[in-house]
């Protein structure tokens, strides 16, 4: 199926051309020991919680239970097998290379089916392979991709399957639904596409009969996945709803949700689509293009309708539109028809050109972000070893873009995820994982096991340009501090000023650079002294809070034992700093306490016995 004709091309051309293709994406994958990336870090700490789900030390148990995911395995499925011998960095970037490669040369596959003399337009397969998707971690989708444009290539590159071709459309078929259940969908319409208008009218019942057994495994998949996540709709509210945007933005996806990167990058592989769809029209219209052309020809219009039409979001998933994108520009492609050697020539030039030029920029932007993100990914390599709860506050998910929209690659947080690679490396479980449903997801959190976990909807206020006070900022650094409290170390990326004060509230630094902290909460645990408390009298009413929250960060009842003797009340995990305390028996409260009874006073180093003198309102 590789096959290229010397008529068609000239082998050393083609040889040379994707030779060097590949091995520059081997040099934007091995670059750097990591790719930051938006949802990477999940699918990584989730395949190592599995492998590793029986080490005792671990106890890896204690929080998850194995589920047995019947889509999202593609990258699992490598990753494990590759990190039973390597160490997971290297793991990791072997299992990355096998799917950008699957991807490039699943599309070359499918331009050499339709018209081997096109070749140079497979390049392009090359040039996107590292896209907006890949950098937003959905690495199975990119995989799913890259199978089903093999798997177009398998059904069309013979004008009557034999039955060895239709065995292995349906294995190809399959092996994307494991991988990402809706790109095999998106195949799957493409395939009947081709079934359509290549089977003459009196055999097509039969060959789409075939087609519905081929693809019986991959329907059942769908449907499993489809029931488990109309179930886990009904079951309450979700995180995401669904969202619309303009049909502008709806536009600029096109280029900016697909290939993504500067525009000349972005737009340079749609403007090869739009040859395509101009030059297959004039031919349709005369009746000249082929039958799976055509199939290719619908396809692509129908995949942009629905990037035009859906939601941007649905609930339970986010960016849906621009799932459609990757059909919808390069089922275009390989319809620009270069029938004479001259127009080969320039198309080549223009396709390596542009290949190499997007893989170039890759590199560069790879080490770029690396540099940037310098200090939280040098936390990775600390030679600490952790079990049990780890929380990570990341304030600075963008990894210095001044807003999520900037480019050049919009939407993506980097280090959103990061912390799950410190879990990868170190140990631990982290609260922000992929638990939700087992026909999805390779683990499912065992219920409450964890301590409360904060949402991760604070990082938009310490971006530069903020509308939000410095006062509710440290509000905010202050509520996440407490929350860290209950967790065996937190991991900090932010601002220096955010880091002293996770110091100054009795963290204490394992490890720190610039942005980035490794810190155990150790604190200033308070003695409260309490005067004038009634032993007849109902029980005493204890509690603290950080200052300035009004949560309650822990509370208990004494009984008094005996008159005119001083109640003592251990007060665990006190911040150091101001906090406040309230002490109410009866309508007695802490003299000069606030009207909610709340007394402020500050926990330190040799002033760790606060004294609270019962009064009545009266008094």
């Amino acid at each position: 199926m590789i096959h290229v004709d010397a008529a068609a091309s000239d082998k050393v051309l083609f040889a040379l051309a994707t030779g060097l293709a590949s091995v520059l994406l081997l040099v934007a994958i091995w670059v750097v020991p990591v790719i930051p990336t938006n949802d990477g870090p999940q699918h990584v700490y989730a395949a190592h919680v599995s492998g590793h789900y029986d080490d005792p030390a671990a106890g890896y148990w204690n929080y998850y239970e194995l589920a047995v995911p019947v889509t999202n395995t593609g990258f699992s499925s490598m990753f494990s097998v590759l990190e039973g011998f390597l160490p997971w960095r290297h793991a990791l970037r072997a299992t990355l290379t096998v799917i950008v490669l699957m991807w490039s040369w699943g599309f070359m596959s499918l331009v050499l089916a339709i018209d081997r003399r096109r070749w140079a337009l497979g390049l392009l397969g090359f040039a996107t392979a590292l896209n907006w998707p890949f950098y937003m971690g959905f690495w199975n989708f990119v995989l799913a991709m890259g199978l089903g444009f093999a798997t177009l290539a398998l059904a069309i590159h013979r004008s009557v399957p034999e039955a060895i071709d239709r065995f292995f459309v349906a294995v190809l078929l399959l092996l994307a639904a494991l991988s990402h259940v809706v790109a095999a969908v998106f195949t799957g319409a493409v395939l009947a596409l081709v079934v359509l208008f290549r089977a003459p009218p009196e055999r097509r019942a039969r060959e789409l009969g075939l087609l519905v057994v081929m693809g019986a495994p991959t329907a059942a998949i769908v449907g499993l996945v489809a029931r488990s996540s109309t179930a886990l709709s009904a079951n309450g509210p979700t995180p995401i709803e669904t969202l619309w945007v303009s049909f502008s933005e709806r536009l600029a996806q096109f280029g900016a949700c697909f290939a993504g990167g500067p525009a000349w990058r972005a737009w340079g592989v749609v403007a090869f689509a739009a040859l395509g769809v101009c030059d297959a029209a004039v031919r349709v219209r005369r009746r000249e293009a082929a039958p799976h052309e055509v199939a290719l020809f619908v396809g692509a219009a129908l995949m942009t309708a629905a990037a035009l039409t859906t939601p941007f979001h649905l609930r339970l998933w986010q960016f849906f539109s621009p799932r459609f994108l990757p059909f919808a520009v390069l089922g275009a492609v390989p319809l620009f028809a270069v029938d004479r050697r001259g127009p080969r020539i320039a198309v080549l030039a223009l396709a390596a050109s542009y290949a190499g030029s997007s893989i170039g920029w890759s590199i560069h932007y790879h080490r770029a972000l690396a540099a940037q993100a310098a200090d939280a990914l040098a936390g990775i390599d600390q030679p600490l070893r952790r079990a049990g709860p780890r929380l990570p506050i990341v304030l600075d998910p963008l990894a210095g873009r001044a807003a999520l929209r900037d480019g050049p690659l919009q939407y993506t947080e980097p280090l959103r995820n990061i912390g799950n690679l410190y879990a990868t490396e170190q140990g631990g479980v982290v609260p922000y994982t992929f638990t939700a449903t087992r026909q999805i997801h390779e683990l499912v959190s065992r219920p409450n096991n964890m301590p409360p976990v904060p949402m991760r909807t604070f990082w938009g206020a310490f971006l530069p340009g903020s509308s939000v006070s410095d006062k509710e900022r440290h509000a905010m650094v202050t509520h996440l501090a407490s929350a860290g409290a209950a967790y065996g170390d937190v991991i900090v990326i932010a601002h220096p000023w955010v880091l002293d004060a996770f110091v100054a509230q009795g963290y204490e630094t394992d490890w720190r650079q610039g942005e980035a902290l490794i810190a155990r909460f150790r604190g200033c645990p308070l003695e409260l002294v309490v005067r004038g408390a009634l032993p007849a009298d109902q029980a005493l009413a204890v509690a603290y809070g950080w200052v300035p929250l009004f949560e309650t960060s822990w509370a208990t009842e004494v009984q008094p034992s005996s008159l005119n003797q001083d109640v003592v009340v251990d007060l665990p995990n006190a911040p150091c700093g101001d906090v406040w305390v309230r002490a109410v028996q009866a309508a007695r409260q802490c003299r000069g306490a606030d009207h909610e009874g709340r007394l402020v006073v500050r926990a330190a180093s040799g002033a760790r016995r606060p004294e609270c003198t019962l009064t009545s309102p009266l008094d």
